[in-house]
C-alpha cells in the first residue's frame, strides 16, 4: 500500500560521479515520496520547503581520505504537484489548465470541417481523414489545409506575376475575363493575352 505523500527518511547517495569516492557514500535524509490522492497520472509528491544541511564527510584525494563538507537537502515540507507543467505547454498554441494539469488546445474542434478533417487534441490542428496523392505532373499538391489536391505555390506565383487568373482544375494560367475582342486581321495571343 503507498502512503501519503510526505517527507519521508531515505537513503540518499552523496556523489554519483563515478570518479569521486566519499565516506560516508550515502546518508538518511527525508524526501518527498508516497501518493497523490487525486490521481497517479496527473500529480506527483514534489517539495515545497526543503532545509540547507552542512555535513562533514571524507573524500578519497591521491589514495587519502581529506575532510570536506558538503552542502545537501532535507525535504521539510511536500505537496501534491503537476507532473505536466505551464512549460511544458507551447503557448503558440496552447494554454496550461492547473485544474487538470494539463496543456488546453487554443483552438478547438469547430474549427475542422468534419466532412473532410478530424481534431488531434495532442497537435491541436484539424487532420485530413483521406489523403490523397495528387498527380505531380499536372502541378498538384496535396494541402492539408483544404484536405484536397492544391495547385504548387509556383504556379500560384506565376499566375500573380503575369496577371492572369489560375484555373484550380489544371493548375494553368489563364487570361482574366471578360477577354478582348480582337480587330480585324488581329489574333488573339493567349500567351501575355493580347491581341496581336
Amino acid at each position: 500500500m503507498q502512503s501519503d505523500c510526505g517527507p519521508y527518511p531515505t537513503v540518499v547517495e552523496l556523489h554519483k560521479d563515478p570518479g569521486v569516492q566519499l565516506l560516508p557514500p550515502s546518508i538518511k535524509l527525508s524526501r518527498c515520496v508516497g501518493g497523490c490522492t487525486s490521481s497517479q497520472l496527473i500529480q506527483n509528491c514534489t517539495v515545497k520547503n526543503q532545509q540547507e544541511i552542512v555535513i562533514s564527510v571524507y573524500e578519497m584525494i591521491g589514495g587519502n581520505y581529506q575532510p570536506k563538507t558538503i552542502t545537501v537537502y532535507n525535504h521539510t515540507e511536500c505537496e501534491c504537484g503537476c507532473m505536466t507543467r505551464s512549460s511544458d505547454c507551447d503557448d503558440t498554441i496552447q494554454n496550461y489548465n492547473p485544474n487538470t494539469c494539463s496543456c488546453m488546445c487554443i483552438k478547438n474542434a469547430s474549427s475542422c470541417d468534419p466532412t473532410k478533417q478530424t481534431w488531434n487534441s495532442y497537435s491541436c490542428h484539424c487532420e485530413c481523414n483521406n489523403p490523397q496523392i495528387c498527380d505531380a505532373t499536372a502541378n498538384h499538391v496535396w494541402n492539408e489545409t483544404t484536405c484536397d489536391c492544391d495547385c504548387t505555390q509556383r504556379v500560384k506565383d506565376r499566375c500573380v506575376r503575369k496577371n492572369k487568373v489560375l484555373n484550380t482544375s489544371t493548375c494553368e494560367c489563364d487570361c482574366p475575363s471578360p477577354l478582348p475582342t480582337c480587330d480585324a486581321g488581329e489574333s488573339f495571343l493567349k500567351q501575355n493575352c493580347s491581341c496581336v
